[in-house]
């Protein structure tokens, strides 16, 4: 009981921040909060996590989710798996940008998943509630690109930091595939990856502290550079942080 009444008095204090900020919200599941400010949405876990923002008149954002965005068009025809939905900013991203793409998401948290439904755009993404992980070890599809974004707090779950997570992605991997990793502060250990992968890594303002990390079964950093550099449609801004991936 006193858990449930410290939880209730947080929520409460976390929705009193966000109004004095002149954002109104606009539904809530427990800790998950969908609020709007003019013509943005943003997806937060209490007041200091934020899974998800769009802005309706922009599908780039300037943070993070933009070096995901780029990686699709590395691919004729990009068969994409999303680990980990939150709001769906890249889902919206992607589907906007590539019109041939196929996009799977697998999200663990239902709550999420309806949120994301009601209030964001997420395109023609197949959204597949359940453990990512579990998914990945169970599937017979193959994808050239698998992005994962998913944390418990500030750390990427057990699950996704382990040798036999890798293992099974790489199998899922077309003979060019990448997996991209959202690994703020180095949480994953990139040692562990090299016996499968050509390991690299993302860290410009654009990341906002976050280290993006790339995993590529062949192409080296060269290539994935070269590519994006002739890519007309990227922006200046993350050609530039794709020039500096090492």
């Amino acid at each position: 009981m006193e858990l449930l009444f410290m939880v209730s008095i947080t929520n409460a204090l976390t929705r009193f921040a966000y109004v004095l900020n002149g954002w109104k919200v606009v539904d809530q599941r427990g800790s998950i909060f969908v609020l709007r400010r003019n013509n943005t949405t943003m997806m937060c876990h209490g007041i200091g996590t934020i899974y998800s923002i769009a802005n309706k008149d922009d599908y780039y954002t300037n943070n993070y989710w933009d070096l995901f965005a780029i990686l699709p068009g590395l691919y004729e025809r990009p068969r994409v798996l999303m680990i980990g939905l939150g709001g769906g900013t890249i889902a919206r991203q992607l589907s906007a940008l590539y019109s041939n793409l196929e996009l799977d998401v697998v999200e663990i948290d239902g709550d999420i998943a309806e949120l994301a439904k009601e209030h964001f755009d997420i395109g023609g993404a197949r959204v597949i509630v359940g453990d990512g992980a579990k998914f990945v070890k169970e599937s017979d599809s193959r994808y050239d690109l698998i992005i994962l974004d998913a944390f418990e707090g500030s750390k990427i779950p057990k699950a996704f930091t382990s040798q036999d997570f890798f293992t099974d992605s790489y199998k899922l991997l077309s003979s060019d595939g990448i997996i991209a990793i959202n690994s703020i502060e180095h949480t994953v250990d990139m040692g562990s990856l090299a016996k499968n992968y050509k390991t690299f890594s993302l860290k410009t303002q654009l990341a906002s502290g976050n280290s993006i990390m790339i995993c590529s079964k062949r192409m080296s950093a060269d290539q994935i550079k070269g590519r994006i550099s002739n890519m007309h449609e990227a922006k200046e801004s993350i050609k530039k942080a794709y020039a500096l991936m090492g």
